[in-house]
């Protein structure tokens, strides 16, 4: 019983994170990397509504709808920002959208 009982504080000490820091599971993931330059991102969607990465851009099928709030799009450019392709956000921007909201 008691090779049992030290047997089970070993796998428990082998375990446990002795050092203070944080273990993998613990850590925030990583997010997916879409983009490294501006050049990975393109528009895409059938009314030009969507930024993302160029093969998605490729092939994105949407409803070809068309809202009033997709105009605003052509005030900005879309490209890469913090590894993610986005619209650039700016004043006129947000000023347009802001009239659909």
């Amino acid at each position: 019983m008691k090779k049992l009982l030290i047997l089970f504080l070993i796998f428990l000490i082998g375990c446990t994170n002795l050092d203070g820091g944080t273990s993998p599971e613990d850590e925030e993931p990583i997010g997916e990397i879409e983009c490294n330059v501006d050049n990975d991102c393109s528009v895409g969607g059938c009314s030009g509504q969507s930024c993302l990465t160029n093969e998605l851009a490729q092939n994105l099928m949407t409803t070809c709808e068309y809202k009033e709030e997709y105009s605003c799009y052509k005030l900005t450019s879309c490209g890469c920002a913090n590894n993610k392709c986005q619209w650039a956000e700016n004043p006129n921007l947000n000023e347009c959208l802001s009239k659909f909201k």
